[in-house]
C-alpha cells in the first residue's frame, strides 16, 4: 500500500473515484437533459446503496486530520470537475447559457439529492429526478434579447 499511495487517505481517495466512476458514470447523449438525468439517477441509485449510504454520510462527517480533509476536498473537486463536462457540452451545443457556472448547477442538483439521504433518510425518486433537472433548466437555458 505505501509505496502506491503513500498513506490510507490518498488509497481511499483512489478507490472512491475508482468505484464512483464505474457506478456513477459521466453521460454523453447529446442531451444535456437526459444528461443531467442519467447523471443523478445514477447518482442516486448509487446513494441508495449501502456502500453509497456510508460513502455519502462519511464524505460529511468532520474530520480534524488534515490529510483526510485533503483527501476528502480532492476527491469532490475532481469529480465535479468530471461531472462540469456535461454542462460544458451542452453550452457549446447552445443548450444552455454561455454564462451557466457548471459546479453551481450541479452543486444546486446534488445538494437536492444529499440533503434527501443524510438528513431525511429517503432517496430521490426517477419523477423528482426529473423535475429537478427541469427546474434546473428553466433557469439556465439559453436567453434571449428582449
Amino acid at each position: 500500500m505505501t509505496r502506491r499511495w503513500k498513506t490510507r487517505p490518498r488509497l481511499l481517495i483512489d478507490a472512491l473515484l475508482t468505484h464512483t466512476e464505474k457506478s456513477v458514470p459521466i453521460p454523453d447523449t447529446g442531451s444535456v437533459r437526459q444528461d443531467l438525468i442519467d447523471f443523478f439517477t445514477d447518482l442516486a441509485a448509487f446513494v441508495s446503496t449501502p456502500t453509497g449510504i456510508a460513502f455519502v454520510r462519511g464524505t460529511v462527517v468532520s474530520d480534524r486530520d488534515p490529510e483526510v480533509e485533503a483527501a476528502r476536498k480532492e476527491f469532490w473537486v475532481e469529480r465535479i470537475g468530471k461531472a462540469a463536462v456535461v454542462l460544458d457540452r451542452a453550452k457549446a451545443r447552445g443548450e444552455i447559457a454561455d454564462d451557466v457556472d457548471p459546479e453551481l448547477v450541479l452543486f444546486a442538483l446534488g445538494g437536492l439529492l444529499h440533503i434527501h439521504v443524510t438528513h431525511i433518510g429517503t432517496v430521490l425518486s426517477a419523477e423528482t429526478v426529473v423535475r429537478a433537472v427541469d427546474l434546473a433548466l428553466t433557469g439556465i437555458g439559453p436567453r434571449t434579447n428582449s
